[in-house]
């Protein structure tokens, strides 16, 4: 009986112990979850309001500026050609300042912005002045191809004009944990890209075919649209960077100045001397952000899983 008492007293007093850090442990579970809400309740009318307040029209004639930052990803080209897709739509646009903060990315989504910036030129013939900031290089070298004129900074770095990709191969990982991956497959080559297919020579061989296409591609277009000859585009380019004083001299880019001077040569090429400078924006909750970027990870993941997408050729 005795035992018993003692026993009750010992929960008792444990209870008595531990029960403020269980309140605490439950009230900072609440006060989670609770944030989490505000959170996206926050993001839903601050988008909301931010949409309504930073989206509106122009009025009078505009230089339509755009910016464009990080790598170029789907989930990033989308959110530019939306932009510029947005410019093109305003009749006061008078001419397009695009600034571009990127080392480069995917291939497609970068030819994808290329096109898009054709087609602008070619449909509503509005004048478009590139302004490289600290780095545009190799895929956001591209993308500023289609300009009409491009402006550097003396410091940015620029160039790289070339493409590169790598193998992921799992196969002897998986040797090690004593997991064996059987491919079933009807085509020679339709396990190329699977991270479990070991790189043989000959596989080797046809991607790098397909590289050197992707590269031939990028040299004729800086030769098409910067006037240079092709022999010559091949011996500035094998992936060197230049900085903005070098890539002037070469004629890969047409000025060095800062952003107040491509913003005045879009006013001149427009002849829109008073037109004024109005941002693109397509504002958006945080959340979604964070919920595309994600989406695009997980993606990746999958499609590592299950074999698919094991090289990704890079500008």
């Amino acid at each position: 009986m005795s035992e018993k008492k003692e026993s009750s007293k010992v929960k008792s007093t444990i209870k008595f112990v531990f029960s403020p850090l269980l309140y605490l442990g439950k009230s900072l579970m609440y006060f989670i979850l609770f944030g989490i809400y505000l959170f996206i309740l926050g993001s839903l009318f601050s988008g909301y309001f931010q949409s309504n307040l930073t989206n509106l029209k122009p009025h009078g004639y505009i230089i339509a500026k755009i910016k464009f930052e990080g790598l170029i990803t789907d989930f990033s080209a989308k959110d530019l050609i939306e932009k510029l897709k947005k410019a093109e739509s305003y009749n006061q646009t008078k001419a397009i300042l695009l600034e571009i903060n990127s080392p480069g990315g995917a291939i497609g989504p970068t030819q994808e912005i290329y096109y898009e910036l054709l087609h602008i030129k070619k449909k509503k013939h509005i004048p478009i002045v590139v302004y490289l900031k600290s780095i545009a290089a190799s895929g956001g070298y591209y993308i500023s191809l289609p300009a009409d004129k491009i402006v550097s900074l003396p410091g940015t770095i620029t160039g790289s004009i070339g493409v590169y990709t790598q193998w992921t191969y799992l196969g002897k990982l998986l040797d090690k944990l004593g997991i064996e991956t059987k491919i079933i497959k009807a085509g020679k080559y339709k396990d190329i890209f699977n991270p479990f297919s070991k790189p043989t020579s000959e596989k080797i061989q046809i991607i790098n075919q397909t590289v050197q296409d992707f590269y031939n591609q990028f040299l004729e277009a800086v030769s098409k649209h910067r006037n240079i000859p092709l022999e010559k585009v091949k011996t500035l380019a094998e992936g060197r960077i230049y900085t903005g004083n070098q890539a002037q001299k070469l004629g890969l880019v047409d000025y060095v100045g800062d952003y107040y001077f491509a913003v005045n040569l879009a006013k001149k090429l427009s002849n829109a001397t008073n037109a004024k400078v109005f941002e693109i924006k397509i504002v958006k909750p945080p959340f979604y952000y964070i919920f595309e970027e994600g989406k695009g990870l997980l993606k990746k993941v999958v499609n590592l899983i299950y074999g698919k997408n094991g090289v990704e050729i890079i500008y």
